[in-house]
């Protein structure tokens, strides 16, 4: 879990949490998991309730807004907004996204004051190898790999008894 982004107003601390679920090398994207959390930061005298008041998650230009209703006269953390998405990577693995949250600052005092913030993420690159392709009719020790654009021949290597020795 990372936080991505984090404000506190008033009683409360409002956090943007983005986990990395698992990648996909083939089809070269990430699935992440996000989570739009409310804690509150004193006791019961500055607990607030209400609602259904919107609050919003923003990743990657897509925005989920979930209408939610609030208590923290009882507990001290409150989950607004979670969800899911692949997030596909540039043509060389790498990828970097930008996250945001903004939502109602749920206190009696000072009414329903915006909290909100935004951050960036830096995924783990996905690695991407050369491609190889083999000659329309199959011949023996023959494959092609594309090099900076080009098609050339190439040398095959295979690992035999934990020795690399090149295919016959």
């Amino acid at each position: 879990m990372t936080i991505v982004a984090s404000a506190t107003a008033g009683n409360f601390t409002h956090t943007l949490d983005v986990t990395i679920l698992g990648q996909d090398i083939a089809g070269n994207y990430t699935t992440v998991s996000y989570s739009y959390n409310i804690h509150r930061n004193t006791s019961a005298s500055g607990a607030a309730f209400g609602g259904p008041r919107n609050f919003s998650v923003g990743l990657e230009g897509g925005l989920d807004t979930q209408s939610r209703s609030f208590d923290f006269r009882a507990y001290a953390d409150l989950v607004v907004v979670s969800g899911s998405v692949n997030v596909a990577h540039n043509a060389d693995g790498s990828k970097s996204i930008s996250a945001s949250f903004n939502g109602p600052n749920p206190t009696f005092t000072s009414g329903f004051p915006i909290a909100s913030g935004a951050g960036t993420l830096v995924l783990p690159t996905i690695p991407r190898g050369p491609k190889v392709a083999v000659g329309a009719a199959w011949q023996q020790s023959v494959a092609y790999c594309e090099v900076a654009g080009v098609w050339r021949n190439c040398i095959v290597y295979a690992e035999v008894a934990g020795a690399w020795r090149q295919a016959v």
